[in-house]
């Protein structure tokens, strides 16, 4: 079972809040992990996966379909550092050993470019995380619009600054094709933003089989 840096971006979701133990955490599961605060959740599938065997036997593994969730502290891996610079594909990822971390209260994962090797081993949290899987909605959405996100990322920081109590931000959607229009307000100051849809990347999705034909 092998993941790599983006299933642990996820921990940037998880909460801070003390109070919050199991929300204060990265969730493992056989097909992605995830964490969460209570008000945003991130969950990250797996890349692809290597077969066992063509691991080196340096790193002890098994297959994502056998492993039984887990908790581990959002923080707990934060170290690890993945190469940038690999020799063969299947050294770019952080493998976790399934039969070890199945058995005790601890996960055991390890990761090598066959010149070091680091094996972390990391205690499990106790206790269930919460059904997230409640809170996704199940209707089909009406459109989407897909936007850089990096774009998003610095208009949100932007107009979050309006509102430091609270980060509240609007975003407001004209047509498939028009700016998303993003703003926040103060006191004294109003924030406008706009950012342009990606090309081609929005769809009506009530009319699934045909063409976006506004714009």
């Amino acid at each position: 079972m092998n993941l790599n840096k983006l299933n642990l971006e996820v921990a940037k979701a998880a909460s801070k809040e003390t109070g919050r133990y199991n929300l204060n955490s990265i969730h493992f599961t056989k097909d992605y992990t995830e964490s969460s605060n209570g008000h945003i959740m991130a969950r990250v599938t797996y890349p692809e996966q290597f077969d066992p065997s063509e691991v080196p036997d340096l790193i002890k593994t098994g297959k994502k379909e056998d492993i039984q969730e887990f908790m581990i502290p959002a923080d707990s891996l934060k170290g690890v550092k993945f190469p940038k610079k690999i020799s063969l594909p299947v050294l770019k990822d952080l493998y976790v050993d399934v039969e070890s971390t199945n058995s005790n209260g601890s996960a055991k994962f390890g990761m090598t470019d066959l010149e070091t090797t680091i094996q972390p081993e990391i205690r499990k949290m106790e206790g269930e995380y919460p059904n997230v899987n409640a809170c996704i909605p199940t209707s089909e959405p009406i459109f989407e619009v897909s936007l850089d996100g990096r774009y998003l990322a610095m208009m949100a920081t932007i107009a979050a600054q309006f509102q430091e109590r609270t980060g509240e931000i609007t975003l407001h959607f004209h047509s498939f094709t028009s700016p998303v229009v993003i703003t926040a307000f103060n006191e004294s100051q109003k924030f406008k933003g706009l950012i342009m849809p990606m090309r081609g990347a929005a769809r009506d999705l009530t009319k699934k089989d045909e063409p976006n034909n506004e714009g």
